[in-house]
């Protein structure tokens, strides 16, 4: 049930997938299953959320929109750009996510990120890549209606658990300080979602932490605030 809504998220009908064997595979054969799911979600003219597994998922949901060409663009919150070309010779690696979504010509913005190999930096200001590190609560409309102007109005969420504080999400890969707030997030997103045509999204780079349960629960209320915020 959302308070703010005072309705029950049910009543929006939520269908679980059943599992795939990923077992054995690894890389291109992984993503594209992964990939057939998404094309299914949206044959059956539904809204994709995709939870769990690191952020290279994201490339198999941008392949799944752009398989007719119609212009989607990808809001990705994380620590790191993700922009490498390849890494230990992994072009389809987690580190190399973002730069491949881009090669699916899907224009990718930034909010998180707060870590860099010095091959991302150059990228990103050879290619003009939109990034904002936090969101600060004086500049939080500014920010977000400037990133929903350069956005298209098809886009495509990626969230990855560490985009936000350790303080408040400890359950993730990357342990990097000031990361975002859940208060300005959930405002920012709330912007995203009012003021673009928000068309799937996927939930992240989860690390579980034995006897806590701190971020599985936290990512469960985001999701389904982000629900509640498309359909109710």
């Amino acid at each position: 049930f959302d308070f703010e809504f005072e309705k029950d998220l049910a009543e929006v009908g939520i269908i679980t997938y059943s599992s795939k064997n990923y077992q054995n595979l690894r890389g291109e054969g992984a993503l594209k299953i992964l990939q057939g799911e998404v094309e299914r979600a949206l044959a059956e003219n539904l809204f994709p959320v995709i939870l769990g597994g690191e952020s290279s998922v994201s490339l198999s949901a941008v392949k799944a929109f752009r398989a007719n060409n119609e212009p989607l663009s990808v809001l990705r919150l994380d620590s790191r750009p993700k922009l490498r070309e390849s890494f230990e010779g992994n072009e389809l690696s987690h580190l190399c996510s973002t730069r491949r979504i881009i090669d699916q010509g899907a224009p990718t913005m930034l909010l998180g990120v707060r870590s860099y190999s010095q091959q991302e930096w150059d990228y990103s200001k050879q290619q003009n890549i939109s990034i904002v590190q936090g969101l600060e609560p004086e500049s939080l409309e500014e920010i977000s209606e400037w990133l929903s102007n350069k956005l298209s109005d098809r886009v495509y969420v990626s969230i990855s658990a560490d985009a936000f504080d350790p303080s408040e999400v400890p359950g993730s890969s990357y342990q990097e300080p000031q990361g975002l707030r859940w208060t300005s997030t959930l405002e920012f997103l709330r912007n995203i979602f009012n003021e673009n045509d928000v068309v799937g999204c996927d939930l992240c780079d989860l690390r579980p932490i034995q006897n806590s349960a701190q971020s599985e629960v936290y990512f469960a209320k985001l999701i389904a605030k982000l629900l509640a915020i498309k359909f109710l």
